[in-house]
Parts: C-alpha cells; structure tokens; sequence
C-alpha cells in the first residue's frame, strides 16, 4: 500500500515539473523578445542573451520530455532539481547584485506575478519536490529488484 502511494506521490511530483517547464517554456517562448531584453540587463550574462533566451525554454522542453518518457525518468529528475537550482542561484544573485528598482523579472504568466522572495520560496518548493521525487524513485527501484 505504501509503495502505491509512493508512486502517485512520484508520478504527480513528475506532473508537476512536467506542468512548470512546459508552461514557463511556452511563456518564454511566446515572449522571447522580451525575455531576450530583460536577460541583457542582468551584468553576468547580459552578453549571452540571445542564447539564453533560446537555451532555457529549450531545454525545460527537453527536461518535459525526459520526464515523460519512464525509460528517462530518473534523469529527467535529476535534470528538473538542477534546473530549478541554477534558477533559485540565479534568483538569489539578481535580489542579492541589483538594487530593488533595477530587479528586471523574466519570468512568464503567473509566476511573474510574485514578488522576488515569493518567486524564491515557490523555486525551494520545487527543490524539495525534485529531491523528493529522487528519493522516492529509488524506493521504487529498489523495490522492484
């Protein structure tokens, strides 16, 4: 019964992820001109911009995609908590280097919403889904050899 419960747990931790990079892709995507235009203003990757702008809706696509696939699963995961961790560092240096009137957000439809605290919190809420998520699919591996 447990392990049962810790697969729904997984599965909806995976919808989660699957939902987040999928939505913020499409937002980015949608609006890239005006990501590409806020990324230039941020003094350590202003230069990259262009290619940011590309790389990140990209590459949640492609973590969306591993996430789907259950042969890739785990390394979707592990590709969801390091992305959600270089965007928590890259949050945390942007409230942290800028002050609060220069603070430019890139971020799409309703997480553009928060304030820069909220936006931190909601990203440590998908750190510890994505370690849970871990922890969980070894369980489930375990078990099942």
């Amino acid at each position: 019964m447990k392990t049962q419960m810790n697969i729904k747990i997984l599965d909806w931790i995976t919808y989660l992820f699957i939902a987040l990079f999928i939505y913020t892709a499409a937002s980015k995507l949608m609006t890239l001109s005006a990501f590409e235009k806020v990324l230039s203003k941020v003094p350590l990757i202003g230069s990259l911009s262009h290619s940011i702008a590309w790389a990140v809706p990209v590459l949640e696509l492609v973590i969306s995609a591993l996430l789907i696939i259950p042969f890739t699963k785990k390394l979707g995961l592990y590709a969801a908590l390091g992305l959600v961790l270089v965007f928590t560092a890259y949050l945390g240096y942007i409230f942290l280097s800028m002050s609060a009137e220069d603070l430019p957000c890139s971020c799409g439809g309703v997480v553009s919403l928060l304030s820069w605290q909220q936006h931190i919190w909601f990203n440590l809420g998908f750190v510890g889904l994505g370690v849970t998520g871990l922890i969980l699919y070894k369980k489930q591996k375990k078990l099942r050899a």
